[in-house]
């Protein structure tokens, strides 16, 4: 079975996640627009190649994974009715489309199928989907940080991945899923900050991690501008980030 290097050190990081007292919430910009799934012919433009044994298995985890991030911000934005999770949320759906795309374009068999929300083929994924939510259902701050937590997990694996040296097509997919985390990442903290609250890495290095909450929104191929998680404080006063994937939301724009 494929385990990421990071796996087990964030299932021990997750119960790290503490409960504070909550200030006013801040204002978050609405209104993002729903996005249909990729076309296959968008998605992975870069020329195909052929996968080994261990980039198949991690292309099955990836495609894992990123339910499972759908999943958890998924709950628990139904737990605080925070607009932040439900445009995450909308975002890892396109990323498990996307992983799903290169899934059937390689012939690798999907792990995935028509499996329920909070259901996993991957028994650890499985286990630490319990405990994200669980932690995230402490306080709506544990809820931003277990999300800050997935996104650093997700990228280390990302960047595992890529460092597989896979081919060309694949490898542009993991690209613009790693910019998507990254973005992700960004805002959570943001928005924690919001509440004067601090989020220390558990994962990524603290250079890396510095390095990407220091550094503006990236706005590569396929990320749309728009509304989205806000940078906002107090009524409304900030900056939105919009998360659209423009390679996979218009098939006949293509």
């Amino acid at each position: 079975m494929h385990r990421p290097r990071r796996l087990r050190r964030w299932m021990t990081a997750a119960g790290l996640v503490v409960a504070v007292a909550l200030p006013a919430l801040p204002a978050v910009a609405q209104g993002q627009r729903s996005c249909q799934k990729p076309c296959p012919n968008a998605v992975g433009t870069a020329a195909m190649g052929k996968l080994t044994a261990a980039q198949k298995d991690g292309l099955r985890f990836m495609r894992e994974e990123e339910k499972l991030a759908r999943d958890v911000y998924q709950a628990l934005g139904k737990k605080w009715d925070h607009p932040t999770f439900t445009h995450i949320a909308a975002a890892e759906q396109r990323h498990m489309d996307m992983m799903g795309v290169m899934l059937e374009r390689y012939g690798v068999e999907d792990p995935v199928g028509d499996k329920a929300p909070g259901v996993f083929d991957n028994p650890e994924l499985q286990r630490l989907y319990t405990t994200l939510v669980a932690t995230g259902n402490g306080s709506l701050q544990d809820a931003l940080r277990a999300g800050a937590l997935v996104e650093e997990t997700d990228l280390d694996d990302l960047y595992g991945q890529l460092g597989d040296k896979p081919p060309a097509d694949l490898a542009q997919v993991y690209e613009q899923l790693a910019r998507g985390s990254r973005n992700h990442l960004r805002a959570y903290v943001r928005v924690l900050g919001s509440f004067g609250s601090e989020y220390a890495p558990k994962v990524l290095d603290a250079t890396r991690f510095g390095a990407i909450i220091a550094s503006d929104v990236e706005r590569g191929p396929g990320m749309g501008r728009g509304p989205g998680m806000g940078r906002g404080r107090g009524q409304g006063q900030g900056q939105g980030m919009g998360q659209g994937m423009g390679q996979g939301c218009d098939c006949k724009a293509q």
